[in-house]
């Protein structure tokens, strides 16, 4: 009888193990996808937000900004390539990298960036990637 008896203890135990680890398991699956979520939405809010404050910054600085024949030109006309100034302010303030591109057919090209390659050189002239997940998203 106690053999029976032992065995039954046993085997409810060990079904209120694995159904207390499952419902552990998928109580730790939602929160991290919940997490998931809203990290994502902070994210794209917070780039949506520095986007909106630089074409600000850059309209102070420049006026309206226009692109005639792939090339980013200001209230005067003048080209805004190369004043680093301002996009360097709003970076520092903003805490993040910031790069404006000039769009001609198809191709986006940085004219004006914070972002720095292995030289420590600006990454102005450089193209985007077509295949990459940035002009996808635009």
């Amino acid at each position: 009888m106690k053999s029976i008896k032992t065995k039954i203890i046993s085997s409810v135990l060990v079904m209120f193990i694995l159904s207390l680890l499952l419902v552990v398991g998928m109580g730790i699956s939602k929160s991290s996808s919940t997490i998931e979520q809203v990290v994502g939405y902070e994210y794209s809010e917070k780039i949506e937000g520095s986007n909106k404050m630089l074409q600000l910054y850059l309209k102070e600085e420049f006026g309206n900004i226009k692109n005639i024949n792939g090339k980013l030109v200001d209230a005067n006309g003048k080209s805004i390539e190369g004043n680093y100034e301002y996009i360097d302010k709003f970076s520092e303030s903003m805490n993040l990298v910031a790069t404006v591109f000039t769009k001609s057919d198809s191709t986006y090209t940085r004219i004006l960036s914070t972002v720095k390659d292995e030289q420590g050189q600006r990454a102005v002239g450089t193209t985007l990637d077509q295949a990459g997940e940035a002009y996808k998203a635009l």
